[in-house]
Order: C-alpha cells, then sequence, then structure tokens
C-alpha cells in the first residue's frame, strides 16, 4: 500500500509538471516589421517546447510569417554561439565581451572614416 501511495504521489507531481506553461510577450526579430507574439515555453516532465503565438497588432493584423512562427529556434541549437569570438589569423578564437565590442567599435569608426560621404545603416531584417 505504501508503494503504490509513493508511485501516486510520483506520476501526480509528473503531471503537474506535464501541465505547466509559461508565456512572454516578445517581437520576431526578423524584419523591420517587428510583429509581436507570444513565446509559449510548455513543460512536458523534464522536457521543453517552445512554440511562437502571433499577436494582434495594427502592422501584421496577428499573423506570423514562417521565420517568424520559428524564431525561437536559433536561439535553441545546440551548436549557437555563447561567448563572442574575434577572427585571428584567420581563426575564430574566444575573447571577452569587453574585447568584442571594442572591436565591433573601432571597425564601425574606421568604415565611417574611410567613407565619409556614406552612411551606416544598421537593420534587424534576415537577408
Amino acid at each position: 500500500m505504501a508503494m503504490t501511495n509513493e508511485l501516486l504521489r510520483y506520476f501526480r507531481a509528473k503531471e503537474k509538471e506535464r501541465a505547466s506553461e509559461t508565456a512572454a510577450a516578445t517581437q520576431c526579430p526578423f524584419c523591420s516589421v517587428q510583429c509581436t507574439l507570444q513565446l509559449v515555453e510548455e513543460r512536458i516532465v523534464e522536457r521543453r517546447r517552445y512554440k511562437a503565438v502571433p499577436t494582434d497588432n495594427p502592422t501584421s493584423n496577428g499573423r506570423l510569417c514562417l521565420k517568424g512562427m520559428n524564431a525561437c529556434q536559433h536561439a535553441l541549437h545546440p551548436e549557437r554561439l555563447l561567448v563572442p569570438l574575434a577572427k585571428v589569423d584567420g581563426r575564430f578564437v574566444r575573447v571577452r565581451w569587453e574585447e568584442a565590442l571594442s572591436l565591433i567599435a573601432e571597425r564601425i569608426i574606421s568604415i565611417q572614416k574611410e567613407m565619409e560621404s556614406m552612411r551606416l545603416l544598421f537593420t534587424a531584417a534576415d537577408p
């Protein structure tokens, strides 16, 4: 009887884990429209599943393109970059965040000086 009660408690706890989910309001980063969405994390026992749920907004009328529906996948990829890298002698090496940001700033300033008449533009669009 005690073993049965322990098993029931275990499976009830697992069922509660299974039913839990968390949602966060966010935006798709892949184009200038910046469609709004809810990123939902579903916890199923010890696994997690993510889905993007479009939310209504005046620009996209509550729709998401294929990229937007999968916007969270790049953050979940097992080979995604977790640390800053810099190219040294043709190879990427790990650098501190401060060094990476400094290298980026130096390069932007260098480009601006080289091309005075041109303007530098940053965009969120995916090519």
